[in-house]
């Protein structure tokens, strides 16, 4: 099952967002994901959060399910979103929105993307202008979907990421050690359009910066 999850964040509906939401089994909203959803011409299948930042007219004209969490909670409308997902099985989680100004919460999403891959669950983070992947050891291998001249940063999210290898990388790694405390992974580029990343060891966050492109 493919799981499309639609949360708060920057978001941007790109014509390579609309593709991602397109084919999924299940949409789940998170709490003001839910006018994401909508800009995108989505009906999410259930609502869930504490629906503090959603605007009253966007949850009045909302028609589905929804599930009401207290704002005094100890998990994030995101992660009561892949609680749910989770009960479905699903072998690819794709989470809209999750990036933005709150760094806080950016950070706690990658996390959230590391806990899934560590599953070996296909899973991302996509505004329409910038995604985040994660590597682990149950999913070593990485093939992106980004074009050439796209920017890629590979960051370790564990101590050290050990075995790196990349194809279509404009500074390419071969059989490499990428160490969290040191930034050399930051701001490769894509030369083709199905660059490939592989790791055999830790987990490995993948930041791509897309082109510009139009919305539709």
């Amino acid at each position: 099952m493919r799981v499309l999850i639609v949360t708060s964040g920057d978001l941007t509906p790109t014509l390579r967002l609309h593709q991602l939401a397109a084919g999924h089994d299940l949409c789940l909203a998170a709490d003001g994901g839910l006018g994401h959803a909508q800009v995108l011409g989505i009906t999410p299948d259930l609502l869930l959060g504490d629906l503090d930042s959603v605007r009253p007219q966007t949850l009045a004209s909302y028609p589905g399910p929804r599930r009401t969490f207290p704002t005094s909670k100890d998990q994030t409308d995101l992660e009561l979103a892949l609680v749910e997902a989770l009960v479905h099985q699903p072998w690819a989680i794709t989470i809209l929105g999750g990036l933005g100004k709150r760094f806080d919460h950016s950070l706690a999403n990658l996390f959230l993307l590391a806990d899934l891959a560590g599953r070996g669950i296909v899973a991302r983070l996509d505004t329409g202008r910038q995604g985040a992947l994660v590597l682990s050891e149950t999913r070593p291998v990485l093939v992106l979907d980004a074009p050439a001249g796209a920017i890629v940063s590979l960051i370790p999210l564990t101590v050290e990421v050990t075995g790196i290898t990349t194809w279509g990388l404009e500074y390419p790694l071969q059989d490499a050690t990428l160490v969290r405390h040191q930034a050399r992974g930051v701001s490769n580029v894509a030369t083709a359009p199905a660059a490939q990343v592989r790791l055999v060891k830790g987990l490995l966050a993948v930041i791509v910066q897309y082109l510009p492109e139009e919305t539709p």
